[in-house]
């Protein structure tokens, strides 16, 4: 509640400042966005919300849409791909000509097939889904197929190759596996063995015997990949058999409230393959910085000091949305906003350089991402290696 009133004491600062401003006018744009405020997903979404509300003040000081103010309405989907696909439906019935969201990947993987075709543009902000080269849907963050090269380089040049595996069966936890199965096959990482490959259901409320056998493969460390209360589940487990290795995880779970709340059964080494801007500070001068530096700024006029995962997902998707309503007119269509996008290159947001023009659908790739720490005392991410996993 008291960062929801500091977002909004944001909004209404940056929509008053007398002089030295463009501020936006007339009828806001609405932009429709769909996430999980509600339900298993919510340590996501609710956060994500308050972003999009942030980054809206931030937009219609500069002038929203060619001087029309936007308006980033969330619509919450429970956590529900049905309820996803219902809410889609309805949003469907104003024409619009993008769409943010959804947040994870089981409920973009619903909705992904609704605008294959003929659109809009769905901006999904899971880093799992697989969009259609070329297509309406596009895919936030770095993909997890990167993610899992750049664990697998940091884990080489640390001479961990003794690498035990445990994953959610729910989307992202499959999706993960595909990656990291298909990443040991690379010539790279032919010195790192999977000597163990456990999974489990997100409501299973204890994970002991997949740890055990974990702990008889004997790992160097141990990659778990799930979402949500499932992560507490695997740290409990992992923590009760006294397993001592460093242990890497799903960035989704880069929540500070939700590793503080870990902290009586943190691993020593809890690490993460993190997008640029987890860690303040660490990219050098130039475009990058200053799109974080505006992120930075924003977030803490609206007393967020740090920033994590979920207030990061939403912001350059949005940003390249309003971005190509920008090129393109605010009575944009569908197609006109795909090809804006696919199109872009030299785009600077707060996760790197975009450049559409491969027909991924993504724009940023593996040197978009780095090996991140947890430090729970300080509560802050620390930067454990270069771009792309190799150590610094």
């Amino acid at each position: 509640m008291r960062l929801m009133i500091a977002a909004l004491a944001l909004v209404l600062a940056l929509t008053s400042i007398p002089g030295g401003a463009t501020l936006a006018a007339g009828e806001p744009l609405r932009i429709d966005a769909i996430l999980s405020q509600t339900g298993p997903a919510a340590f996501l979404g609710a956060t994500e919300t308050k972003s999009l509300a942030i980054l809206e003040a931030v937009l219609n000081k500069e002038g929203g849409i060619n001087g029309r103010p936007i308006h980033f309405v969330v619509n919450d989907d429970g956590s529900t791909p049905q309820a996803a696909v219902s809410i889609f439906n309805q949003i469907l019935q104003r024409k619009p000509a993008a769409v943010i969201g959804t947040g994870f990947t089981a409920t973009c993987n619903a909705i992904q097939p609704m605008v294959k075709d003929h659109g809009p543009v769905m901006y999904c902000l899971s880093p799992s889904m697989t969009p259609v080269p070329g297509g309406y849907s596009f895919s936030g963050s770095v993909w997890t197929y990167y993610l899992a090269r750049v664990m697998l380089r940091y884990y080489r040049e640390r001479h961990w190759n003794r690498v035990a595996l445990i994953t959610s069966t729910d989307a992202s936890g499959s999706e993960f596996n595909y990656a990291i199965t298909y990443a040991l096959s690379l010539p790279e990482f032919k010195s790192i063995t999977l000597v163990d490959a456990e999974r489990f259901n997100v409501a299973d409320v204890s994970v002991a015997a997949q740890i055990a056998k974990i702990k008889a493969a004997a790992p160097d460390t141990i990659v778990t990949w799930t979402a949500g209360s499932g992560f507490g589940t695997l740290l409990h487990g992992i923590s009760d058999a006294g397993l001592a290795m460093p242990v890497s995880a799903c960035n989704c779970n880069m929540i500070n409230a939700q590793l503080n709340a870990y902290k009586n059964f943190m691993p020593k080494e809890l690490d993460f393959p993190g997008v640029r801007p987890i860690v303040q500070g660490a990219v050098a001068k130039g475009p990058v910085r200053d799109a974080q530096a505006v992120f930075f700024g924003a977030m803490k006029a609206a007393g967020i000091d740090k920033p994590d995962m979920a207030d990061i997902l939403p912001w350059d998707p949005a940003l390249l949305i309003v971005d190509a309503y920008r090129h393109a007119g605010a009575d944009a269509t569908p197609d006109q906003i795909r090809d804006y996008l696919l199109k872009l290159h030299g785009f600077a947001g707060i996760n790197g350089i975009y450049d559409f023009r491969d027909n991924s659908n993504r724009g940023i790739g593996e040197n978009n991402a780095e090996m991140t720490r947890w430090d729970p005392e300080g509560g802050v991410f620390v930067a454990l290696s270069k771009a792309g996993g190799s150590l610094k």
